[in-house]
């Protein structure tokens, strides 16, 4: 039996404090093969909203074999991390 219960959904809105090295020193995050689910959302909107160094984060999506965004809704999550409110001011967000 887990010691604890881990709630896969809610563990970074409920268990994550605000990290030094995330607040102080991470610059570039870079996301490959991005598919747009509910965890991915909300470690990125974690990065954006708490991420005071942060410069860029790029958003490669995940691809099928000829090379195009494999669901139209992938883009839009992707989208929607672009109106969450940013902890650093220098912060470029990039979706590919």
């Amino acid at each position: 039996e887990a010691p604890f219960v881990f709630n896969r959904k809610r563990f970074w809105s409920d268990n994550v404090g605000v990290y030094e090295s995330l607040s102080l020193s991470l610059e570039v995050v870079e996301i490959n093969g991005f598919s747009g689910t509910e965890n991915e959302l909300l470690v990125l909107m974690y990065f954006i909203a708490n991420g005071d160094m942060l410069k860029r984060i790029s958003i490669n999506m995940l691809e099928d074999d000829s090379g195009r965004t494999m669901e139209p809704q992938i883009r839009e999550n992707a989208e929607f991390l672009l109106t969450v409110p940013r902890a650093s001011t220098n912060l470029e967000i990039s979706i590919c």
